[in-house]
């Protein structure tokens, strides 16, 4: 973190907001914790995610903090519900070459399978009930 960029500073700042580093995964993947906000919550969580999308849009960002703000973004559609399976399927693809340039490739499944789980669960339309 040291000799960054401030605007690639503060991308990791917006990144640790708990309403970002501790929500997002329950969006991506519409969990029973996803279900159980209300929409006023969720207009909520979207409206702080655009805001951090703006900030951040023309910050050149290192790989990993670029995957956090596709992250956002897969998020954004998600409260929105305008995600496609593609989304999804560009995720687990993202994650996968970050994952395997830093470790080898046991448990790499469990995530890959969380990600194609949601992109079933979108195209069978089972997310929305």
């Amino acid at each position: 973190i040291s000799g960054e960029d401030k605007n690639v500073l503060n991308a990791r700042v917006l990144s640790g907001n708990p309403d970002v580093s501790d929500v997002l995964k329950h969006v991506i993947y519409q969990d029973f914790w996803f279900h159980r906000l209300t929409n006023q919550r969720k207009e909520e969580i979207k409206s702080l995610w655009q805001k951090i999308l703006d900030e951040v849009e023309s910050v050149c960002l290192p790989e990993d903090l670029d995957f956090v703000r596709l992250m956002l973004e897969v998020g954004a559609k998600v409260l929105s519900k305008n995600v496609k399976v593609s989304d999804y399927i560009m995720l687990s693809n993202l994650y996968s070459k970050l994952w395997l340039r830093e470790r080898k490739a046991e448990g790499l499944e469990t995530v890959v399978g969380r990600f194609w789980g949601a992109a079933g669960k979108e195209d069978m339309e089972l997310s929305r009930t």
